[in-house]
């Protein structure tokens, strides 16, 4: 029996189309495919936002010929060349379609009139289509199963073509889909910019049809928009296959409102442009835990970290072992991403450490305030535990704990009894010995920092770590800071809470996510769970703890023994860390591509990056809290203390029968949020919060601090909250529609 023209369906997936495909293959003479949404998907965004790019990458590439355009400027002419252009095709009886190429030319000569530069405007034109052509390769990818499903379909004969409404030129289109993979592509491309005529009047369908000499039933189109790639096909006799994607619709749904809300409040910038971004599919949880929590946190630091590098002039920016080999790491993610990118100065990794610093940074001997902040070693371990701090071997103090009427050097130091640190520092013997050990130290370290191009009197330079209280920037600075090649130097932190007043003034430290001279401290969350932080982003080497020169004069670092007990319980965590980082540079690749695309300022993004650390420190799932009490931390702080995490978990819900050893496990642990987590009692979490910003409130009334003078960051409001729930429901169309009924009243 004869099969009813014209054919026709509707799919939710690749997979269907293609067994659609070969059942009604046979019946047609072409098949065409629209391009957007159907051959290729954008990554992200509208053609909007890819037109933003574009003119930034314009606007860039011309001032390097010495043209300077201003972007705002750009985007407007290129209005206003694309609004005459329309209305010239609609006035000529076409339709409303305008061709880049013709728009490139006529805003290549504005542009030329307006600038009157030296270079010519065929130059500036060409320059403004490979700027389109970046632009849109950058957001372009195949949809997943067509370039093998146009390589069937020419396998076995069937005579394949493209019809799309775009501005873009048939043949830039060509290139575009070569670049993208389509070694089989559409043996011929149909665009409403070339004809003139668009698929939504039916006017291309007619071209094509004339073109192809074909009737129209012996066509069968395929495409994804419900009016011109299925209505507008049947409507004409030709057949029509509509692909239609639930979940590419709600996700499209969710990226406009997004836009919708990032236009209104910055707080949704960075949402926005993560809106489309996939959670990692990784089966390892560290993996998905480094992707999904810890990726947007270090991508943004990164990001700004790379602005502000640009912003103030730097020469060259230092990443400071062992966290900054992954912020290294990313920020060479951003170096090889290609369109939209600004290039950053040149940048190094420092093998450095808070022990391997310490030292030198006492060359002019320990005051009793450094020695304050050494109490804990005297009280552990007496000098021994002071000498392991610096790097000094027990024999080169044992005289002076004769001196001091201690029969042994690591005999624990009575804090309570005596005022330790103030005898040590008024006594002359030992800072005799602290400035002989602490001049070679000082002088192999800068022979270090001199291999890797540090030093340089008005050359600015940047330390890059996570923080958090900037002590290896203030050891350095202590060392080197009086001598006259010493560079203008400032770090750039994660997070910089500043809690052992080592004085590190505006000028000097700045922190990204967190800083506590500026931001309110309820933006003070890094702090409550540091060593995720750390050992996510760590290097799997061992700790600086020194350096040595070799035979060839070069200077090398030394690390920590394998063998020490820390750095065996640390190596049981280094597959966890590995995944943590794999998964973090990941997300970073992804975040990149989106930047790069969105123009938004990383400021912009710092109240996504808080969201998502918030919710990963405050209120971890449980499968979160389980996994990340796996966590085994060492210090590199001269110490031999290592934190097993599993020690602070709780065994569940029977522990509210002793509330007591409740709230002493939340007081001592190290991640009182995890802890809480572990009881198993929903909401628990929620008060433990509620309870710290009561102490915040009471804490800053107590300080007297100037609640104006703290940064505010954005915040959601609870409408924008409510909307984005509703569209995450399928409830957009339904709001569209109400919000036209009270238009048409």
């Amino acid at each position: 029996m004869a099969r009813r023209y014209p054919v026709k369906g509707v799919y939710g997936s690749v997979d269907e189309l293609r067994v659609a495909l070969a059942t009604y293959a046979d019946l047609v003479d072409v098949v065409s495919f629209d391009i957007f949404d159907t051959l290729v998907e954008r990554r992200f965004g509208p053609p909007e936002q890819v037109k933003q790019l574009a003119a930034r990458l314009a606007a860039t590439a011309a001032a390097g010929l010495g043209l300077s355009i201003p972007l705002v400027r750009l985007l407007a002419l290129r209005h206003e060349v694309e609004a005459d252009l329309r209305a010239r095709a609609a006035a000529a009886g076409l339709d409303h379609e305008c061709r880049f190429s013709e728009l490139a030319g006529e805003l290549a000569r504005r542009l030329h009139a307006e600038c009157s530069p030296a270079i010519a405007a065929t130059i500036v034109e060409a320059l403004l289509v490979e700027s389109e052509l970046l632009a849109e390769g950058q957001a372009l990818v195949p949809k997943p199963g067509m370039i093998e499903l146009l390589a069937e379909l020419r396998g076995a004969g069937k005579r394949v073509i493209a019809v799309s409404d775009m501005y873009l030129d048939g043949a830039l289109l060509a290139g575009l889909l070569h670049r993208l993979g389509f070694d089989l592509p559409p043996q011929a491309i149909y665009v409403s910019a070339d004809a003139g005529l668009g698929k939504y009047s039916g006017r291309l369908f007619h071209h094509v049809f004339r073109q192809e000499q074909v009737a129209p039933a012996r066509l069968l189109h395929v495409g994804d928009n419900p009016a011109s790639d299925w209505e507008m096909p049947l409507a004409l006799g030709a057949g029509a296959l509509l692909l239609r994607q639930a979940e590419r619709v709600r996700r499209g749904h969710m990226y406009q409102v997004h836009k919708w809300l990032a236009d209104r409040n910055p707080f949704w910038r960075g949402p926005h442009l993560a809106a489309d971004l996939p959670r990692s599919a990784a089966g390892d949880f560290f993996t998905r835990y480094g992707h999904d929590v810890l990726g947007p946190v270090f991508s943004v630091f990164v990001a700004r970290v790379r602005e502000l590098l640009n912003e103030g002039g730097f020469d060259r920016a230092f990443f400071l072992a062992r966290e900054g080999d992954l912020f290294l790491r990313i920020h060479e993610l951003f170096d090889d991403a290609g369109p939209g990118i600004a290039p950053a100065p040149l940048h190094s990794y420092l093998y450095i450490s808070r022990k391997a610093v310490a030292l030198p940074a006492a060359h002019k001997g320990l005051s009793e305030e450094r020695l304050r902040l050494f109490a804990h070693h005297l009280g552990q371990r007496g000098l021994a535990g002071l000498g392991n701090a610096l790097g000094i071997e027990p024999t080169a103090i044992a005289g002076v704990a004769d001196a001091l009427g201690l029969p042994d050097p690591r005999q624990p130091m009575d804090m309570q009894a005596q005022d330790w640190p103030a005898v040590l520092a008024g006594n002359a013997e030992f800072q005799s010995v602290i400035r002989a050990q602490a001049a070679a130290a000082r002088a192999t370290l800068r022979r270090y920092l001199e291999q890797g191009g540090f030093f340089g009197a008005g050359r600015r330079v940047a330390l890059v770590d996570i923080g958090w209280n900037g002590s290896i920037q203030r050891a350095l600075r202590d060392s080197f800071g009086e001598d006259a090649d010493w560079p203008d130097v400032h770090g750039f932190y994660l997070s910089f809470n500043d809690n052992l007043g080592h004085s590190l003034g505006t000028g000097e430290a700045s922190g990204i996510l967190y800083d506590r001279r500026s931001f309110h401290p309820r933006h003070d969350i890094l702090v409550h769970y540091e060593e995720i932080f750390e050992n996510g982003a760590r290097a799997l080497h061992a700790s600086t703890v020194g350096y040595c020169q070799k035979t060839d004069g070069r200077v090398e670092p030394v690390f920590r023994d394998e063998a020490e007990p820390d750095r065996q319980a640390e190596r049981q965590f280094n597959a966890m860390t590995e995944s943590l980082r794999a998964g973090a540079l990941d997300y970073a690749r992804q975040f990149i591509r989106r930047y790069a695309l969105f123009g938004y300022s990383a400021t912009d993004l710092i109240p996504y990056a808080l969201t998502v650390a918030h919710r990963g420190v405050f209120f971890p799932t449980r499968e979160e809290a389980e996994n990340l009490f796996r966590m085994i931390h060492a210090e590199d702080a001269g110490t031999d203390s290592v934190l097993d995490f599993s020690a602070y978990r709780l065994r569940g819900p029977s522990m509210l029968l002793t509330p007591l050893r409740v709230l002493q496990a939340i007081r001592t642990s190290q991640w009182k949020y995890g802890t809480g987590r572990s009881l198993g009692v929903p909401g628990f979490n929620h008060l433990l919060r509620v309870a710290h910003r009561l102490m915040l409130m009471r804490d800053l009334a107590r300080a007297g601090r100037p609640r104006p003078a703290l940064m505010q960051l954005p915040t959601a409001r609870w409408w924008e909250l409510l909307l984005l729930w509703i569209t995450q429901r399928g409830g957009l169309p339904l709001i569209l529609r109400a919000r036209d009924a009270v238009r048409r009243r």
